[in-house]
């Protein structure tokens, strides 16, 4: 019995020393042990080494960035500078879609065709305006990462294959319903647009929405422009790869919810915007968006009430306008998916933005798009009329912005004034009124969308609800202005 013993303790003891001089066992990627981000085989991969197909940081799940991102130093997906994107000043010429000339874009293909760029090609890309853009070759499926549904790509957007009506679109228009646009213009119903102005034979002139694609969201599109062709306050939709552009409003509650107002654009799409409306109840409640945050948002497409002032009107992405009674709960939710990420602007084509004295909503294909004025353009109003602030009284008390070269409007909300610790912002409306010259030698930026003034009228002390808004001493409900959202966007030059 004994000898068994010393058998089986000797056994005991060289299996003990196999195991303590053989193999060790694999320390788990995780937060606590990676700075950069942990593949699917628990490996960590340091975020100087990572590439688009494997990007991340602090110990989180390794990500694929889009088509048109690559990879940072510090393991964010961020717009790739040579992914076939154009750089530099210039446009994309009018009527023909081909691209400017002086230095400007780079070229990338025939309209809808596969995008090629700095000596490559890339297959999953689509040149639009001489822009590469996230959507295949004219006539075929919608595909990036995967495949869209039913869509088809027409002139670098996915549409549904029976809501063209037979349109034709050039130099980067595009219409719907047999309408005609050329140069960068929308048409729907028949009607015609030129120099990129809006159709005036057809559309939806009763709210600040446009539908590119049709209308009814397919349920599978994630695209902004897919949103923006939900029926209102109908089926819960989601978009995904949307960037903060601007922040309207943000305030804290006492509780510590937040309620925010706020713009994305389409990350695949710079062309597609949205406003969103979080209110303290939406998730995550403490959500208080900045510039930058890549987000995917569930919601409902609605419309702004007519009484809010500026900005009445005007679509949105908010919770359910009957959201007592839904079974659904009804609200916004926002998932911040990260941070610091750089949007593109559009550069506006000559003969953008044109209101018309107010009478007129140009461009509004790009409504809530952040858009790009190329310089040398001058203040050419300090006293615009469509952009009167009315009094009680009905006077004019007051203006809400100023007009500059080719009859666009700029309002500025963000920009007049003193900053809340008192000092100086860019204010050129009141340096033009007190007889300056105000030049911007390279150009301006801002937020597209819709201007609506809802004054007091009878009523010194607003209480209640404020007369539905218009554009002043006209006909028209709203128009389309510019929102520089900080002096950033609104470098001038004071003579």
């Amino acid at each position: 019995m004994s000898s068994m013993i010393r058998v089986s303790t000797g056994v005991l003891a060289m299996t003990l020393l196999v195991l303590g001089c053989g193999s060790t066992v694999p320390v788990k990627c995780q937060p606590s042990n990676c700075s950069g981000c942990c593949t699917e085989a628990e490996e960590c991969i340091a975020a100087g080494k990572q590439s688009r197909n494997g990007c991340g940081s602090g110990g989180a799940t390794c990500k694929a960035c889009l088509v048109d991102q690559t990879c940072s130093a510090q393991g964010r997906c961020v717009i790739d500078p040579d992914g076939g994107v154009s750089t530099g000043g210039g446009t994309a010429g009018a009527g023909g879609g081909t691209p400017g000339t002086g230095g400007g874009m780079a070229p990338c293909g025939g309209e809808g065709e596969v995008c090629c760029a700095n000596q490559a090609c890339n297959l999953t890309l689509s040149c639009s305006r001489a822009l590469c853009i996230r959507c295949g070759m004219t006539n075929q499926p919608c595909c990036n990462s995967s495949c869209l549904g039913s869509n088809i790509c027409t002139n670098g957007t996915c549409t549904f294959p029976s809501g063209t009506g037979g349109g034709m679109a050039t130099g980067g228009g595009m219409a719907t319903g047999g309408g005609m646009a050329t140069g960068g213009g929308l048409a729907t119903g028949g009607g015609m647009a030129t120099g990129g102005g809006s159709a005036t034979g057809g559309g939806t002139p009763g709210d600040g929405g446009i539908c590119p694609n049709g209308f009814g969201w397919n349920g599978s599109d994630f695209s902004v422009a897919a949103a923006k062709c939900a029926n209102i306050c109908g089926e819960r939709l989601q978009i995904r790869d949307v960037v903060v552009t601007g922040v309207e409003e943000s305030f804290l509650g006492s509780q510590g919810d937040s309620q925010a107002k706020f713009w994305i654009q389409d990350l695949r799409d710079n062309r597609q915007g949205l406003w969103i409306s979080k209110a303290y109840q939406d998730l995550p409640r403490t959500y208080q968006p900045r510039v930058g945050d890549l987000l995917n948002i569930r919601g409902f497409y609605k419309s702004q009430f007519s009484t809010w002032d500026r900005f009445g009107y005007r679509r949105q992405l908010g919770n359910g306008c009957n959201a007592g009674v839904r079974n659904d709960g009804g609200t916004l939710e926002i998932e911040v998916v990260d941070g610091g990420v750089s949007s593109i602007p559009v550069t506006a084509m000559p003969g953008f933005g044109d209101s018309m004295n107010g009478t007129r909503r140009p461009n509004p294909e790009l409504g809530s798009t952040r858009v790009f004025i190329p310089g040398p353009v001058a203040l050419t109003s300090a006293t615009p009329v469509p952009l009167s602030r009315l009094g009680a009284d009905a006077g004019v008390s007051g203006f809400n912005g100023f007009e500059i070269t080719g009859g666009v409007l700029v309002n500025n909300a963000f920009t007049f004034g003193n900053y809340p610790d008192g000092g100086p912002r860019c204010d050129y409306r009141f340096i033009a009124a007190d007889g300056g010259t105000v030049t911007f030698p390279n150009g301006l930026t801002g937020i597209w969308d819709t201007y609506t003034h809802a004054p007091c009228i009878g009523n010194p002390n607003c209480s209640g609800d404020r007369d539905a808004g218009s554009v002043p001493f006209t006909n028209n409900q709203f128009t389309y202005v510019l929102y520089p959202t900080d002096c950033a966007e609104l470098q001038g030059m004071v003579q």
